[in-house]
């Protein structure tokens, strides 16, 4: 079963059965990992590769006893990037809008949690600005329009009389 072809850009392609499929939300990535058992044409498992496809959005569905296909490299980490995957149990391909692995961002782009509390900070000043800035609106336009005081006085005089 586990078939195994290596091409000259250092791409292998691996066919075996999908275990431990997960997908999950990492930031703005969908990430679809599983655990890609190989095996001899007896059914002898011979080893498993981890395996991790990621994008914006990932379409297709792999589930736990699916045999699949795989083609892409593997990491220096042992972790498999496919830059194909299909899903030999329902003739279906696994696709992302990016096929490319998730490549970390660089520290000069990367968020520090520093970065973030000042972010959040700026945000609370702002929002606390602007409810300043509506509630004075609101009161000043109450402070314009006020009660006469005379006919206040003379509504109050003529219900008090008549009781």
């Amino acid at each position: 079963m586990m078939q195994e072809h290596k091409s000259t850009l250092a791409q292998s392609h691996f066919q075996g059965v999908a275990r431990k499929v997960d997908i999950r939300f990492d930031h703005y990535f969908e990430v679809l990992t599983f655990r890609l058992e190989l095996a001899d044409s007896d059914g002898n498992i011979l080893s498993y590769k981890a395996v991790e496809l990621s994008g914006t959005k990932i379409f297709g569905v792999i589930s736990d006893g699916d045999t699949v296909e795989v083609v892409g490299q593997e990491t220096k980490t042992g972790l498999f990037q496919p830059k194909r995957l299909y899903n030999l149990s329902t003739g279906a391909e696994i696709t992302t809008n990016s096929l490319t692995a998730r490549t970390p961002l660089t520290p000069k782009h990367e968020l520090t949690r520093k970065n973030e509390l000042l972010i959040s900070l700026l945000i609370t000043i702002l929002g606390s600005v602007a409810l300043f800035y509506i509630f004075s609106r609101a009161n000043a336009s109450k402070k314009l329009v006020k009660p006469c005081p005379s006919l206040s006085s003379v509504h109050l005089g003529r219900s008090t009389q008549t009781q």
